[in-house]
């Protein structure tokens, strides 16, 4: 059976193998990553979590989260379709093909 040791020495080699310009992100999506494991574990076992012990980076994505319904969706679709038109061009004028 492979071991924690394995797994880190795994993902350790993939993080080296990355440009320095994406290990930013990498630590944004691991910490979320973790985040997001845990707190659904807890809720798998029932234990009430906190959104004060999520790292900073976090809060706001976790804090605004919601489930959006279909009938919200059609709604937005609704008004954006009630909106006026300030181009009044053309699709293929737009795209520059007329």
């Amino acid at each position: 059976m492979l071991n924690q040791a394995y797994y880190e020495e795994r993902i350790l080699n993939e993080v080296r193998l990355l440009p320095e310009v994406a290990l930013p992100r990498v630590v944004q999506w691991l910490s979320w990553f973790r985040q997001d494991f845990i707190f659904s574990e807890a809720n798998q076992i029932g234990i009430e979590t906190d959104l004060k012990t999520k790292p900073p980076e976090t809060q706001q994505t976790f804090s605004t989260h919601r489930t959006i319904n279909v009938e919200e969706i059609l709604q937005i679709g609704r008004d954006c379709a009630a909106l006026p038109d300030v181009d009044t061009r053309t699709p293929d004028e737009i795209l520059g093909y007329s």
